[in-house]
Order: C-alpha cells, then sequence, then structure tokens
C-alpha cells in the first residue's frame, strides 16, 4: 500500500501503525516487530519487538511534547514538532532539519559529500531530510558509500561439497557473514536459491537447506527476489540494507542451498 493506506504502490506490505513527523511506523502481516523507516530515505532507523501473543494492528506512537497541553500557537514547525514551555516556543527538527529560529529547515547533506567515501559516486541528490546517491555503473550504493560490485564475495560453506551449503557474504567494510530470507515469502524464497545458484555458476537449485548456523554480522536481513529470480547478484534482491539485521532474522534463519 502506499503511505495513506490506499492503493498497491511499492512502498510496503503490511499495516501502517502511525506517522509522526517523518517517521513511519509499520509491520508486516507476519511479523511481531514494528520498523520504525524515515519517509524520506525509507531507511530502517530501528524496531519494536511485541510479545509473542500480540498482533498489534493499531498503534498510537505517544510523544509528550506533541500532546494538546503545551501547543504552540506561534509556530507550526513543519518537518519537526513545537514545544511550549512557560509561553517560550521553540521547534525540535526531525533528522536531517535543522532549527533557524522560526523553522525547520532542509540540512543539504550533499556539502559533505557523503557519496564518495571510496570514488564511486557519480552525483549525491539532496532531498527533504536525506539525500540520493547515484553510484557509477557497476558499483551500489550500501546505505553508507558507493562500493564495486567485484568487492563484495559469495561462497558457500558447512557441507562437504562445492554444490551445497550455508550461504556467506564478503562486505568489503563489514567482512564474511551471513544473509536470512524473508519468512512466509514462497515464491521469493524460492527464487532467492536460483539467484544464489546462478551466481555461483551452476544450473540451478534443488532446494533450500539450513546448514547450521553460521558466525560473524547477519549482512544481509529479510531477502526477498523476484518470483522468477531476475536478479543476477543476491545483493540485487529486496532486502532490509547491509548489516541491518531485523530482530527475527538471527543466525538460526541463516539461509542454505543445494544446487546442481
Amino acid at each position: 500500500m502506499d503511505y495513506h493506506g490506499r492503493g498497491k504502490n511499492q512502498m510496503f506490505d503490511g499495516y501502517l501503525q502511525d506517522v509522526i513527523g517523518g517517521v513511519i511506523y509499520w509491520k508486516t502481516k507476519e511479523s511481531i516487530v514494528i520498523n520504525i523507516m524515515n519517509i524520506s530515505s525509507r531507511n530502517i532507523l530501528g524496531h519494536i519487538r511485541l510479545p509473542k501473543s500480540y498482533n498489534a494492528k493499531i498503534l498510537l506512537v505517544v510523544d509528550e511534547n506533541r500532546q494538546p497541553e503545551g501547543r504552540c500557537l506561534k509556530l507550526s514547525c513543519l518537518h519537526g514538532y513545537c514545544s511550549n514551555t512557560n509561553g517560550s516556543e521553540i521547534c525540535h527538527c526531525d533528522k536531517g532539519f535543522k532549527y533557524n529560529g522560526h523553522a525547520c529547515t532542509d540540512i543539504d547533506e550533499c556539502m559533505s559529500s557523503p557519496c564518495n567515501q571510496k570514488g564511486f559516486e557519480r552525483s549525491c541528490k539532496n532531498i527533504p531530510g536525506s539525500f540520493v546517491c547515484t553510484c557509477k555503473n557497476g558499483t551500489i550504493f550500501d546505505g553508507v558509500t558507493c562500493s564495486a560490485h567485484s568487492e563484495l564475495q559469495i561462497r558457500l560453506n558447512g557441507s562437504s561439497t562445492n554444490m551445497s551449503g550455508r550461504v556467506e557474504i564478503y562486505h568489503p567494510t563489514f567482512g564474511w557473514g551471513t544473509i536470512c530470507d524473508k519468512a512466509g515469502m514462497e515464491l521469493a524464497s524460492f527464487s532467492l536459491g536460483d539467484v544464489i545458484c546462478r551466481q555461483l555458476g551452476f544450473a540451478g537449485k534443488r532446494n533450500l537447506r539450513h546448514f547450521g548456523e553460521g558466525s560473524g554480522p547477519v549482512l544481509l536481513s529479510e531477502v526477498s527476489c523476484t518470483p522468477f529470480g531476475d536478479e543476477i547478484y543476491i545483493w540485487d534482491c529486496r532486502h532490509a540494507g547491509w548489516n541491518m539485521p531485523t530482530l527475527t532474522c538471527t543466525h538460526d534463519r541463516d539461509v542454505g542451498v543445494n544446487c546442481y
């Protein structure tokens, strides 16, 4: 659905819980974790874990500074909120904005060239509250910097053959780690193995299996490939971000494959 809870366009699949300033709270139908996401950048800022027996369908996010008492009369504080203390009003701005004494104004993150830590960037576009990096062909933006595909590696481990095992990925910043698939997405999980086996040079996948728990970080969480596995690399599939494991993505969900 979209941010207004209508339509089926591309933002997320699940229950919209609440929107506060530039932050949206939502959860998938199967998960017991509420995701906290920046609306502008779509980066996951954190998670709220619910009790296993509780399924939240309506959530009100409470911030004492935004309640009716102490409401501001002079300032509206778009992209933030206003607090009124004994008649003194001040704006508290969302991340990516700064207070200029009257309102919250956008910070131009591109002034600090956040895309160019390794020299692969093509351009940086400032957007309200965040920025977007466009990388050169053959490189990807991992949420921190642009990295060459050649720096990313994949291997199978935990098996006696080279055609099966636990999937492990190397990232130049985080080292070797594992991946976790998107729970409850049968088609996405099915095609995930096809993408992995083709990337490793095999014809296809026999099945997905668990080959024991790996070590290091869970580098890719909630991985979901297209139903037909059109992606060339496993990191081209949808995921929660590099080294951004969700609470349900632990090593007991490390993905393994049998290839042929």
